[in-house]
């Protein structure tokens, strides 16, 4: 019982951390118990999700017999595309409810939040099934390393889309295409992440590590961007 309990803690921990990492860089942060609820959108999502990439995992057959082109197919339409809508979905729910979004960063830790919440259940279900067999030292092993790869991709691909959903706020001329955008390079970047799982070790790293630097650097930059607009106009 309580080797249960530090899988589900190892597994929340990650998403817990980088939320506040993220949360310091507002500027003026919003309601920490906003930023909660949105992370339990994230949580709630996980479920249609998972039912959704199983349903059509299982029509489709195990997508470890394609050849390499249709497997990035595969992690891009069945996966990330999945998995990217609904978390920008999520986020566009609860911003449509909430009164304290009126700042461009606001956007991305809010989304961002989506996202940590729906990674922090995917850490959870990475271990807990193994439970039995793993020890402690290995599930911290297993979390310590989705830390600075798997959890921060969700929460770098997601707040991307963050980003174009707040410059669409103010070019609402080019709102569909702003969104389209942000959206598309999220989800081609998520994919490559998941399609670099199948490669070899060496080059599956690398293009991990290429990544997730990458989407790091743009995003930090595009909280650097926003920090300098002003207030978001109605959505």
């Amino acid at each position: 019982m309580t080797n249960i309990f530090w899988f589900f803690f190892l597994g929340l921990l990650p998403s817990f951390l980088w939320l506040v990492f993220y949360y310091k860089k507002d500027p003026r942060p919003e309601p920490k118990k906003m930023v909660l609820i949105f992370f339990l959108y994230g949580i709630i999502i996980s479920l249609p999700v998972a039912l959704l990439e199983n349903a059509i995992t299982f029509s489709l057959g195990s997508p470890e017999t394609y050849p390499l082109f249709k497997i990035f197919l595969y992690y891009f339409f069945v996966v990330a595309l999945i998995e990217e809508l609904f978390k920008y979905w999520a986020f566009r729910f609860g911003i449509m409810r909430n009164p304290e979004f009126d700042e461009p960063t606001d956007a991305l830790v809010y989304i961002i939040a989506v996202a940590l919440g729906f990674a922090a259940v995917e850490n959870i279900l990475v271990i807990f099934p193994s439970t039995i067999q793993l020890f402690l030292k290995d599930a911290i092993i297993i979390i310590a390393y989705r830390s600075v790869s798997a959890t921060i991709l969700h929460a770098l691909a997601s707040a991307n889309i963050g980003f174009f959903f707040a410059l669409s706020l103010f070019r609402t001329h080019k709102r569909k295409l702003y969104l389209l955008c942000g959206c598309a390079l999220s989800i081609f970047l998520h994919a490559l992440y998941n399609f670099a799982t199948v490669l070899d070790a060496e080059t599956g790293i690398f293009v991990i590590l290429l990544v997730v630097s990458l989407l790091f650097v743009i995003v930090l930059w595009e909280f650097a961007k926003l920090n300098k607009l002003k207030s978001v106009c109605k959505i």
